[in-house]
């Protein structure tokens, strides 16, 4: 904690405006080039203090790598940005040695020694044989040369040629490097060395060649995240003709990406290195440096004209990505037919959500689906795909495993799984973090459908009324539709209840944000029925339909009763029945006197007392059949039972 303020104190002044860059260490899901979290914060650092530490000691055991930007910024309003036009005062020169790094530490120690440049001020150790090396300067007040001083150090020394701008960020000590190669057991970036000398120095101090260089132009507009994609693609696509030897896409900053290459003109280093590197900035613009000193004046026009003189063609990477049009009358075989997990209600690789009131059975409704959908078992009578499935509960563990259990999913299935957490395990998580983990964990997984339940409470949505609220919540989710996972959104249905399209909190953002919407409600009177209703852009029942789950535990499971005009005909007749025994439970009536008081057909009241009988047990009889002793009939106690009684929502 103290090697972070003391950091922090003595390279700034008290009035600096200092940058704190927190990157996430995984990218986000379904991204190219991988683009990660990115989180800028500003701080004045006179007041950069233990409880600041303290807060970003919580970001980085979540997983978060922790930098800071190696001059002062202007002071912004956010959102914050880590430009070089933004870059208010110079007040460090600095190299970043990531190769042979012990090496070069001991190259630069010699030249102190020799009087050729003064000690650094400090040299952080960011892992295993890495070092970040810096020094205080003053007097220098353009970015370029600053990034000539920082370059010429790199060329006499080593390091990492894309560390030398002016906006550059390096980590700060005190905070564990979290690169997922580095776990379990993440090293902390510390300080190993420290200069005796507390003054600045100016350029004049630093005996190595420093290059004339112009000020450089600013940075463009960032230009979109499919013009970036398309961009890279294309500088792949020269690479590979170029017969350059490629790596990877990483993000090294915000709004840059690295792509290693062996450098065109590795014959003539002479460290045995090959490595060079192509770079995309966020405005779309490419660069290209060697790590070697006989390569420090080749750039990306450079390597440009070397490519189109191989090539004998032009190098254009700014082609405009266009949208792809289809003809209404190609063969319908061109197009992908939607996919469901089940049939005509839950999709593939799209949002889905259903809505309902508090304790009307959402979770229970979900589960028995799930269950369904992972042991390859018709639901409600329809089709099922198997998949894999994660679930994020509101609930805690031992009431949500109580569920589970009662929709049989506890026991081990040999076809699809089910993975799941609850309040504890993703508490700690803000919302896009728990979207990049759950992205994460499904492409590992092979997992297509994530349920979310309920999305408000997990995406910390203070207002569910508040449309734009809710909308940036589900906006959140897109990453995952990328990447081929269908997110299922759980959420209450406001108060005022109303039509479908508007019944969900969030007024109709809900609504129009995903592409399917199932509506649970209660039957009137009935306490284990519910209608089932949806709207969306994918095929759905034309009309509502009536489920029912006759038990809470696990012998039991949703199960379709009809569509709404015959099912809820036959409800009401049932219910009719059974309320003759509201006042007198004890009493037997036979088929006439039913017949009499609910005034209904004789056939459709012997279809419903068959019913009541042989599949819900609402009713037992007594009597022979016969004119002498007819049967009559009396309600059981599972007729009465209430919604709290029979389903443990």
């Amino acid at each position: 904690m103290y090697q972070a303020i003391e950091y922090v104190q003595q390279i700034f002044l008290p009035d600096d405006h200092i940058l704190i860059i927190l990157i996430f260490n995984t990218p986000i899901p379904g991204s190219y080039p991988p683009k990660f979290q990115v989180d800028v914060i500003q701080y004045r650092a006179g007041v950069f203090s233990e409880k600041i530490v303290e807060q970003l000691q919580q970001k980085n055991a979540a997983g978060w790598h922790v930098y800071i930007a190696m001059n002062a910024f202007a002071s912004q309003k956010t959102p914050y940005r880590r430009r070089k036009q933004d870059v208010a005062s110079l007040r460090t020169a600095y190299i970043e040695l990531d190769y042979e790094g012990d090496a070069g530490l001991a190259a630069i120690n010699a030249a102190v020694a020799a009087g050729e440049i003064p000690a650094p001020h400090f040299v952080l150790q960011s892992s295993p044989g890495k070092y970040h090396v810096i020094w205080k300067i003053s007097g220098i007040i353009d970015y370029a040369v600053q990034e000539s001083l920082n370059r010429a150090l790199q060329i006499k020394f080593g390091g990492d040629a894309a560390a030398i701008d002016s906006a550059r960020v390096l980590r700060l000590p005190g905070f564990k490097n979290v690169k997922p190669k580095y776990g379990p057991a993440f090293p902390e970036v510390s300080i190993v060395q420290r200069g005796q000398d507390a003054s600045r120095f100016a350029l004049a101090d630093f005996h190595v060649e420093v290059k004339a260089a112009a000020s450089h132009p600013a940075p463009g507009d960032p230009v979109s995240e499919n013009t970036i994609a398309f961009i890279s693609k294309k500088i792949e696509h020269y690479l590979e003709r170029f017969k350059i030897s490629v790596g990877p896409w990483n993000q090294v900053g915000e709004g840059e990406w690295r792509y290693t290459v062996t450098c065109p003109n590795a014959k003539a280093h002479t460290d045995g290195r090959l490595e060079a590197a192509v770079f995309l900035h966020d405005d779309g613009m490419p660069g290209f440096k060697c790590l070697h000193g006989h390569c420090a004046d080749f750039n990306w026009k450079w390597l440009k004209e070397k490519i189109e003189e191989k090539l004998g063609d032009k190098v254009v990477l700014k082609d405009v990505p266009r949208i792809i049009w289809h003809n209404a009358s190609d063969p319908v075989e061109h197009f992908e037919k939607p996919a469901s997990f089940v049939e005509s209600l839950i999709y593939c690789g799209v949002m889905n959500a259903l809505i309902a009131k508090p304790k009307v059975g959402k979770t229970t409704f979900i589960l028995d689906a799930i269950y369904c959908i992972t042991h390859g078992k018709p639901f409600l009578k329809r089709n099922t795909t198997i998949a894999n499935v994660l679930y994020v509960s509101e609930q805690p563990l031992a009431s949500f495993y109580a569920e589970m259990h009662n929709s049989n999913l506890t026991a081990k299935s040999e076809q699809g799984q089910l993975e799941f957490a609850t309040t504890a395990d993703w508490y700690k998580f803000s919302w896009p973090e728990i979207v990049q983990q759950v992205g994460e964990i499904a492409v590992k997984n092979k997992s297509t459908l994530v349920v979310f339940d309920t999305l408000s409470r997990i995406a910390r949505v203070k207002d569910e009324n508040d449309a734009s609220e809710m909308q940036n919540a589900i906006d959140k989710l897109n990453p995952l539709l990328a990447s081929g996972i269908a997110p299922f959104i759980v959420q209450h249905e406001r108060k005022a209840g109303g039509d479908i399209y508007d019944a969900g909190r969030g007024t109709n953002a809900l609504a129009g944000g995903v592409d399917v919407m199932l509506r649970l409600r209660l039957m009137p009177k009935m306490s284990n029925q519910r209608l089932l209703d949806g709207v969306g852009r994918l095929p759905l029942p034309a009309t509502s339909l009536v489920i029912e789950r006759k038990t809470s535990d696990s012998t039991s499971f949703y199960q379709y009763v009809g569509e709404n005009n015959v099912a809820v005909a036959n409800v009401n007749s049932q219910n009719k029945i059974l309320m003759l025994w509201a006042s007198d439970r004890d009493a037997w009536l036979s088929e006439n006197d039913i017949v009499d008081r609910t005034q209904q057909s004789r056939s459709t009241v012997k279809r419903v007392i068959t019913r009541l009988i042989d599949d819900d047990g609402f009713l037992e009889s007594r009597g022979g059949g016969s004119k002498v002793e007819p049967f009559e009939y009396r309600a059981t106690s599972l007729a009465f039972v209430g919604p709290q009684d029979v389903l443990a929502f």
